[in-house]
């Protein structure tokens, strides 16, 4: 893992200072200057990118510095991250940096899919920098060979799943920092990507069971359910679920309903699945069962978002017989 330099006391120096020229010319509306300031900041600091996004103090400084970058700044300020990002994924503070820059790509890669040019504020500062949806394939591609790590790292997991929606045009939620956080929904044309098979379907089932109840990889791969394009999804969905054994994937089922964080994955699955994967697990898995899984503290929230989704009368008059007999037990 490659890791950059200690940030200088120089450099930190100058984003304090430069952050609050930035910040005065934002509230004088001085846009053009701002623009240009933000230019002159990015090439200053373009061989200490990665350093300034690891660094406890400078990582405030640049996340305000991207929140005002235009796309093709956005694009030159990733591009200069390439080679370390395996350890920006990592720490936890350029983690942050990176999921607050995957919240604004959405528009850009949108006007890529259509073929529309991005603000072509300065082309020649740009004119190398590849597009947008090249630099995520890119950042994927570096840690491609890590995936089963970063899923268990507590900054990754959140990068990854940032990175899941951006893939699959999904809006990801930032993490609030102080009381003031706020979250910044992406928007972004839907892409194929083979992230998700490579995660899920190139994994050992053995190795797949501990992930799901671990707490960082747990949601991970949640996501990955939500987000999948609809040609892989049945497929992430029965490897997990180990679908080719009747017996195992009913016992399954079973374990992940009563776990506290696996049997989001089982919320996740009845959510986004389609007609057919629904009733399959439902006939496999709870049918018969519904009062069982409805008596336990944590797998009756899952009964919950089955039912609440049921997708066919004729499903949910099957529910409805089950439980009507078993009234009184749930409400007492």
């Amino acid at each position: 893992r490659v890791r950059p330099r200690r940030l200088e006391p120089d450099t930190l120096a100058y984003l304090q200072e430069v952050n609050a020229s930035f910040l005065e010319n934002l509230k004088d509306g001085d846009v053009e200057t701002s623009r240009m300031l933000l230019w002159n900041v990015l090439e200053e600091i373009a061989p200490r990118v990665a350093s300034a996004a690891s660094d406890r103090h400078a990582c405030e400084f640049i996340e305000v510095l991207v929140d005002h970058m235009s796309a093709q700044q956005l694009r030159f300020f990733l591009h200069k991250m390439e080679g370390y990002f395996s350890h920006l994924w990592t720490n936890r503070y350029s983690s942050h940096v990176l999921q607050r820059l995957l919240s604004k790509v959405g528009a850009i890669v949108g006007k890529e899919v259509k073929g529309e040019a991005d603000d072509d504020d300065d082309p020649d500062r740009a004119a190398d920098v590849p597009p947008m949806s090249s630099l995520i394939v890119t950042m994927c591609s570096e840690v491609q060979a890590e995936w089963l790590t970063l899923i268990n790292d507590v900054s990754a997991s959140h990068v990854m799943r940032a990175v899941f929606c951006a893939l699959a045009g999904r809006a990801p939620v930032l993490e609030k920092r102080g009381k003031k956080g706020k979250h910044k929904a992406l928007q972004f044309q839907s892409a194929q990507t083979t992230a998700e098979r490579s995660l899920v379907l190139g994994s050992s089932d053995g190795r797949l069971v501990e992930l799901m109840s671990d707490a960082h990889a747990g949601p991970v791969l949640s996501m990955a359910v939500r987000v999948a394009p609809s040609a892989v999804q049945s497929k992430v969905i029965f490897k997990l679920l180990k679908w080719n054994d009747p017996e195992r994937s009913s016992q399954r089922f079973y374990d992940f309903a009563a776990d506290s964080v696996a049997s989001h994955f089982l919320e996740a699955v009845c959510h986004s699945c389609d007609e057919d994967v629904w009733a399959a697990i439902f006939e496999r898995c709870l049918e018969g069962r519904l009062l069982e899984f409805s008596e336990h503290p944590i797998s009756n929230f899952v009964v919950q978002n089955f039912i609440q989704r049921t997708p066919t009368s004729d499903l949910a008059e099957t529910v409805l017989d089950e439980l009507q007999g078993a009234l009184w037990s749930l409400l007492s």
